[in-house]
């Protein structure tokens, strides 16, 4: 009597050494020739069912074969090889060394194909340079984070990709819906170059030096001419700007001029312009030479064409950087006292850190980072060198706390929510290469040189975010 056995197929998955062994089969063609002229035995894998049916043939590929009342089985494929196409008649058609099937059926080497090494047991899928593996695929690599009160964004491949909370539409990507683990792309981006994140809207740079702001809007912050909010980037300067920084509820740019152009809330003056908050960008009068700007809480700094500081807005904590005796209320832009040789500036809430060329770390302005809740300034002396003995390459100060990368990625933070505290950042796996202090509730976040995001607040130990 002849028997039938019906193929079995794998709902998901593919079929490789590296699964669970399940049974695959497909029906033997009987020889049509007398058995008895052929062979005796009819239930081995080289006669299964038939003398003419040799399953080692019928199922390239494969690492391990039964034949199941007179029906070749497939139980597993060699460990380069696999049933991709789960159909059991062809055996395990793919190689698995090739970037389409990197591994395994399920991982591949998208969608910039990579290089695959099966030098070992098990084929290695080998990204292209600037990009990492991420569930199976490869994908660009985060270089640049920012956070803001309760969402964070990061460049990723030439556009952005934002997580966190979405409310007022501060993730960007069309929708007001809370994406707290996986970052969405912003809609409609192309060739950023930088990304601030403030109390619930965010901007961009592109390298066209135009700038996109999207989120919240009740003081103008989007620069778009009203005060709707908006879940889509709305394009707020045209071209022509070179530098960005993004405050807590205001934003100011710096153009190829060297002029400075500021928008959105000015209850401080932080716009450097006396007048109520403003929809569109204006001109801070009487300011040039401009190289690079940094919004903060309720103040706005720049370092100049000759490497000093002038800093504007709210002064009542001091971070302004004048000295004792200074107003709270600064309208005109005013230099910081004795400071030179600036390579880069980072206004916090309440506070500004700058580094020297030199790779000096200078902040002034409110302390929170001893819960003494003091100036960080005395009356001769209007900053400390709070990292004496370390090369600091970039600063990035919060509300609670700040971060430095110094020389070779290494990552120093301290203040209230810095988790670990100066001397016990964990070593996160590879060399940092951005960090962002939040200006709002504690949060921080590091993009490391592998690619990975990681991001930690008051109490709790960092968490990588998956792109």
């Amino acid at each position: 009597m002849r028997f039938l056995f019906s193929a079995i197929f794998i709902a998901s998955g593919c079929f490789s050494s590296a699964t669970k062994k399940h049974p695959r089969t497909v029906e033997a063609t009987p020889d049509a020739a007398p058995a008895e002229m052929q062979c005796q035995d009819t239930t081995g894998i080289h006669h299964c069912g038939s003398c003419a049916v040799d399953c080692a043939l019928l199922l390239p590929g494969a690492d391990a074969i039964s034949c199941l009342i007179g029906v070749c089985t497939l139980v597993s494929c060699l460990p380069t090889r696999g049933d991709c196409n789960r159909d059991p008649s062809d055996g395990c058609e793919a190689d698995l060394t090739l970037p389409e099937h990197c591994g395994s059926c399920d991982t591949a080497c998208a969608p910039s194909p990579g290089d695959c090494d099966a030098s070992g047991t098990v084929p290695i899928c080998r990204c292209p340079s600037g990009q990492i593996m991420t569930g199976g695929l490869c994908v660009t690599n985060p270089v640049a984070v920012a956070v803001g009160d309760a969402s964070a964004c990061a460049i990723v491949g030439s556009g952005v990709k934002c997580w966190g909370s979405n409310t007022q539409g501060r993730l960007g990507d069309g929708t007001t819906t809370d994406s707290p683990l996986l970052p969405v792309s912003v809609a409609g981006l192309t060739g950023v170059t930088a990304v601030g994140v403030g109390f619930a809207h965010a901007c961009a740079l592109t390298q066209t030096g135009a700038v996109w702001c999207w989120g919240y809007n009740i003081s103008g912050q989007l620069g778009s001419g009203n005060r709707d909010a908006s879940s889509v980037p709305v394009n707020t300067i045209a071209s022509g700007i070179v530098a960005l920084g993004v405050g807590e509820n205001h934003n100011c740019a710096v153009d190829s001029s060297g002029r400075v152009w500021c928008w959105g809330g000015n209850d401080w003056w932080q716009l450097g312009i006396s007048a109520p908050d403003s929809d569109l960008p204006k001109a801070v009068p009487g300011l040039s030479g401009a190289v690079a700007v940094t919004a903060g809480g309720l103040h706005t700094c720049i370092v100049d064409q000759y490497g000093g500081a002038q800093c504007w807005g709210a002064n009542q904590w001091g971070q302004l950087g004048l000295g004792a005796g200074a107003n709270a209320l600064i309208l005109t832009p005013q230099s910081v006292h004795g400071l030179s040789n600036v390579s880069q500036l980072s206004a916090g809430r309440d506070s500004t850190c700058a580094t020297t060329i030199s790779g000096n770390v200078l902040c002034w302005g409110r302390n929170l980072a001893d819960f003494s809740d003091k100036l960080l300034w005395d009356p001769t002396f209007p900053y400390l060198d709070v990292m004496k003995g370390t090369v600091a390459v970039t600063v990035s100060s919060g509300a609670q706390s700040n971060c430095v990368i110094a020389t070779g990625g290494a990552l120093l933070c301290w203040g209230w929510d810095s988790y670990y505290g100066l001397d016990q950042m964990p070593n996160l796996g590879a060399p940092v290469i951005s960090v962002s202090c939040s200006r709002g509730p504690s949060q921080s976040c590091a993009v490391l040189s592998n690619g990975q995001v990681w991001c930690w607040k008051f109490g709790v130990a960092p968490m990588q975010v998956m792109f």
